[in-house]
C-alpha cells in the first residue's frame, strides 16, 4: 500500500507541475492588471479541473449553485488541496483569503497576492486591512471565500474541526449578505498535512449548504452565526466520515 502511495504521489507532484507551468503564463498575464485579474481566476479553475483529472480524482459537487447576488462562503480546513478543490467547485469570480504565507510561494504567490487577499494574523494593522479588502469586495459584488479556521489544525483532529474566528461572520453581518457553508469531508484524507506527505486516490467531496440569511442580524448575533456554521459543517463532514 505504501509503495502504491508513493508512486501515485510522484506521479500527481508531476502532472500537478505540469498542469501548472501550461497554466501560469496566463495566470501571470491576468496578475498584471485589475482589469484582467478574471483571466487569472479563470485559469486557476482550468488548472484546477487538468490537475485534478490527471490525478484521477473526480470531484464530486453537492449543492452547487450560482447565488444572485455576493456571499460569503466558509469552508473548513484540512489540507492544501482545500484551495484547488474550492477554485474548481466555488461558481462565478470569487475572491479568496489566505495566509500571508502563500505570497512566499514561487511563481503562485506573485498570482495569489495580486489578485487575492493574503492576511498576516499576527499584525493587527494587516488584520484590518485584509477585512477592509473583504469589504470592498463585497461591496464590488464579488463573493468572499473564507477559512473560518484561519489555518489548517494539527493534524490529529482530523476531521474534527478547530474554533472558528470572527471575520467572515462579522462581515457577512455587516454588508448583510448570506453565508453559504462548504463542508471538505476527504482532503485530509487525500493529501494529508503531515510528515509523511503522501496522496492517497480517493474522490474529493465539496458539499455547498443551502444559505444562511444574514438580514437582521447584529454584531452580537457573530457568536450565534459562527456555531451555527460549524455545526453544520462538522455534522457532514463527520457522516461523510463514519
Amino acid at each position: 500500500m505504501r509503495i502504491f502511495k508513493i508512486i501515485y504521489t510522484i506521479w500527481s507532484v508531476i502532472w500537478l507541475s505540469i498542469t501548472f507551468l501550461v497554466c501560469y503564463p496566463f495566470m501571470f498575464l491576468g496578475a498584471l492588471h485589475p482589469s484582467v485579474h478574471r483571466l487569472t481566476h479563470i485559469m486557476n479553475k482550468v488548472w484546477g479541473v487538468l490537475f485534478f483529472t490527471s490525478a484521477f480524482l473526480f470531484v464530486k459537487r453537492v449543492g452547487v449553485k450560482k447565488t444572485d447576488s455576493a456571499a460569503v462562503y466558509t469552508a473548513n480546513h484540512t489540507s492544501y488541496l482545500d484551495i484547488p478543490l474550492l477554485f474548481l467547485t466555488v461558481p462565478g469570480f470569487f475572491m479568496i483569503i489566505g495566509k500571508a504565507e502563500l505570497g512566499r510561494v514561487p511563481l503562485f504567490g506573485f498570482v495569489f497576492r495580486r489578485v487575492y487577499i493574503l492576511v498576516n494574523r499576527k499584525d493587527p494593522k494587516d488584520r484590518v486591512l485584509s477585512y477592509q479588502k473583504c469589504v470592498e469586495a463585497i461591496e464590488k459584488g464579488r463573493s468572499m471565500v473564507f477559512f473560518p479556521e484561519g489555518t489548517i489544525p494539527k493534524a490529529e483532529i482530523a476531521p474534527n474541526l478547530g474554533s472558528f474566528k470572527d471575520g467572515a461572520f462579522r462581515l457577512a453581518i455587516e454588508k448583510q449578505v448570506p453565508l453559504i457553508p462548504i463542508s471538505m469531508p476527504f482532503n485530509w484524507k487525500i493529501f494529508p498535512d503531515h510528515s509523511s506527505r503522501l496522496l492517497t486516490l480517493k474522490r474529493p467531496v465539496a458539499v455547498f449548504h443551502d444559505e444562511i440569511t444574514t438580514l437582521g442580524m447584529v454584531e452580537k448575533d457573530i457568536d450565534f452565526l459562527k456555531n451555527k456554521v460549524s455545526h453544520i459543517i462538522q455534522k457532514e463532514v463527520s457522516e461523510w466520515n463514519k
